[in-house]
């Protein structure tokens, strides 16, 4: 029968005296730390070994370690809250208490609580909790139960019309059972199952971390940009600052300069030495020959004109 298909729907099953679903009526106890169950308890899918009937079962047979201790099909717990990897259903009231059950929730798979019917099933009484495909066939793998511990891996094929089923935990609290900041249903846990149509997409609290690295990697980067730009705005402060004080210290200098170049001057020491050794004669006036001194006799023209 390995790696043959095996056919598992509601309508395949055989007929059997009609039961009626009941509630929880039975006082456990509390439940008020949270029950985490394995991965495969809400990801696997087996048949149970059954002489008559056949059907899915969310999880092995055995339930001591899928389910919080004393659990039974008509006991409940209080105050409690679900167990992590599963949601609250079918919430209602009554004196002054809150009723619920609760019911896998599986990466996109999430079984609800079964409708208070009639049925011919007997497991509907023990497992009140149910899925079934949108539309078309899904197909999966499933492990069948031989008893005597042998078990077989198989594939499954499931119609629109067919059901998981699955244990449901019935609880009960009042307020003020719990602290303000905690709730009697916690965020359900991402766990990793087998692979398929059933384990395909990402959990809520996958997406919700996803959304809270993207918020804070664009809060970095406007963080990084807003750094950057007040420290070039403070550089070019600081080379302005220092381009003006450049100038003002060279409009000082050239005014200084300018008193120097427009005072008086001296000879240098320099040339007061060599005229002192004779290098340089002092200049004198000069003086006309004594022949060119005579002064030309002047000449008279008579009254004649001559």
């Amino acid at each position: 029968m390995s790696g043959e298909p095996v056919p598992h729907t509601v309508s395949s099953v055989n007929s059997m005296a009609v039961t009626t679903t009941s509630w929880a009526n039975t006082l456990i106890g509390p439940l008020t730390t949270t029950f985490i169950p394995p991965s495969t308890c809400i990801s696997d899918i087996w048949v149970p070994n059954s002489t008559n009937q056949e059907w899915l079962n969310l999880g092995p047979t055995s339930i001591d370690q899928c389910l919080p201790s004393g659990w039974g099909p008509s006991a409940y717990y209080s105050p409690a809250r679900c167990p992590s990897g599963y949601s609250a259903h079918g919430i209602s009231t009554a004196d002054s208490e809150t009723h619920a059950v609760c019911c896998p929730s599986y990466a996109e798979t999430t079984y609800v609580l079964r409708p208070q019917t009639s049925s011919k099933h007997p497991w509907y009484s023990t497992e009140l909790c149910q899925t079934q495909p949108l539309s078309g066939t899904t197909t999966f793998p499933v492990t069948i139960d031989k008893g005597n511990g042998v078990t077989q891996t198989s594939t499954g094929i499931l119609g629109p019309d067919g059901l998981i089923n699955a244990y449901g935990i019935s609880i009960r609290w009042k307020d003020g059972d719990f602290p303000a900041s905690t709730t009697a249903t916690p965020t359900v846990t991402d766990l990793s199952g087998p692979s398929g149509d059933k384990a395909n997409g990402l959990s809520g609290g996958a997406k919700a971390g996803i959304g809270v690295g993207v918020a804070l990697g664009a809060l970095l980067v406007i963080g990084i940009a807003v750094a950057f730009f007040l420290f070039q705005r403070r550089r070019r402060q600081d080379v302005e600052v220092g381009a003006k004080a450049d100038e003002k210290h060279m409009g000082e200098a050239r005014r200084h300069e300018l008193a120097y170049e427009q005072g008086p001057h001296e000879l240098s020491s320099r040339t007061e030495n060599l005229n002192q050794r004779g290098f340089m004669k002092p200049q004198t006036e000069a003086e006309l020959p004594a022949s060119m001194a005579q002064v030309s006799p002047l000449f008279e023209l008579d009254g004649s004109g001559r």
